[in-house]
């Protein structure tokens, strides 16, 4: 008589083999941009510096209004990069003392090749400062987002491996700067407010807490977290596990 023997893993297993065996590859950085724009029209128009890329997976824009009593829900309306609308991912108004500004995250996905563009604000009627950082090896849409509209910080919580994080802020009463460990995209004056911006590379899921330097008593700040890509390897050692399975089962 032959006797067979052979492993059986439950699938509770391959799940936490799943997970164990899961890894990303860190977001990329391709360039940075920005611009400012101080006529107060109701249609902005803004270049991003010099970029210039192909194969990127995302682009991604703070804007950062000069005005009060603003809404912080898409308060920058259309935006537009060469022509494609970009998907706005937060925003904030700030409600401190005389509050005046407010700063928004928008994004395109696969945006192709990325030559020097414009990158048009409808509906703002104040000036506006706009930065912009172009990104490799993301997935779509993006991950945690926070804002805070009384504190020139903002604590995020990320959701994956290798992200990158993108933090900006406004204020209508003092200049400010991206603090380290963010590294610093702009910083300047938005009439009589002013912008500033600055992304982290998160290698493993935290929280972190992106802050600028300011004495101003107006702030608006924001973050959004996007997510990098899973690495192939998971699907293919499960693939292999379970041929293995199979294959023990037939001796």
């Amino acid at each position: 008589m032959k006797l067979t023997k052979y492993i059986t893993l439950p699938l509770a297993g391959l799940a936490a083999l799943a997970f164990s065996v899961e890894a990303h590859a860190a977001v990329l950085v391709l360039d940075t941009g920005s611009d400012l724009n101080n006529d107060d029209s109701a249609v902005t128009d803004a270049e991003l510096g010099n970029l210039s890329f192909t194969g990127a997976s995302k682009l991604v824009v703070t804007v950062g209004v000069k005005g009060s009593g603003l809404s912080p829900d898409n308060q920058g309306g259309t935006v537009t990069y060469n022509g494609t609308a970009m998907t706005f991912a937060v925003g904030s108004a700030g409600t401190g003392s005389s509050a005046y500004g407010w700063v928004g995250i928008y994004y395109l996905d696969n945006p192709g090749s990325i030559g020097v563009g414009d990158l048009v604000v409808q509906d703002t009627g104040y000036s506006l400062g706009v930065s912009a950082v172009v990104l490799a090896g993301t997935a779509a849409d993006f991950g945690a987002t926070n804002s805070s509209t009384s504190a020139a910080t903002v604590s995020l919580t990320t959701t994956s491996a290798g992200s990158l994080v993108l933090a900006g802020y406004s204020d209508g009463s003092s200049s400010a700067v991206a603090a380290s460990p963010l590294t610093p995209i702009f910083a300047g004056l938005v009439g009589s407010g002013n912008h500033a911006s600055g992304y982290q590379s998160v290698a493993t899921v935290s929280t972190i807490n992106p802050a600028f330097t300011t004495a101003g008593n107006r702030p608006s700040t924001v973050a959004a977290e996007f997510t990098a890509v899973p690495e192939p390897s998971t699907t293919a050692l499960l693939g292999l596990g379970g041929l293995a399975l199979i294959l023990r089962r037939r001796k």
